[in-house]
């Protein structure tokens, strides 16, 4: 039994998808991204997993899930994709969707870093509300 949902992400991109899980007893599921799949077990304390990387193939979005094993029955909360390579610390919406419609770039410069091989940063500033 799994839960599923296609997000507009295109192969080869990097992604980090993260959920909190527990479970009364020690319970296997994994977390699908695509075709692929990391394995992980719930026990009775909160963890949180994440399953990052880039995504293969060459579809147009990508779908992320959740699959238990059989006759499992596990609590979960904090479902999360984010376009980078590492989850950042949940924040609920209380939305149906993680889209933060009166969001903005605060300037349209984005300066990038390069910290080493394939890897970069860079701040983004975001403003809120009618203060654009």
């Amino acid at each position: 039994m799994g839960l599923h949902q296609r997000v507009e992400v295109p192969a080869g991109f990097v992604s980090s998808f993260s959920v909190y899980v527990r479970s009364t007893n020690a319970q296997g599921v994994a977390l699908e991204r695509g075709n692929e799949s990391f394995r992980a077990t719930v026990t009775q304390n909160w963890r949180r997993l994440v399953f990052s990387g880039e995504s293969i193939g060459n579809a147009e979005a990508t779908t992320f899930g959740i699959v238990l094993d059989a006759n499992s029955s596990i609590e979960v909360f904090g479902f999360q994709v984010e376009a980078q390579p590492a989850a950042s610390p949940y924040r609920s919406t209380y939305q149906k969707c993680g889209v933060y419609q009166n969001t903005r770039f605060k300037s349209d410069d984005l300066t990038v870093t390069t910290n080493g091989p394939n890897q970069h940063s860079c701040t983004v500033e975001l403003i809120h509300g009618d203060r654009f």
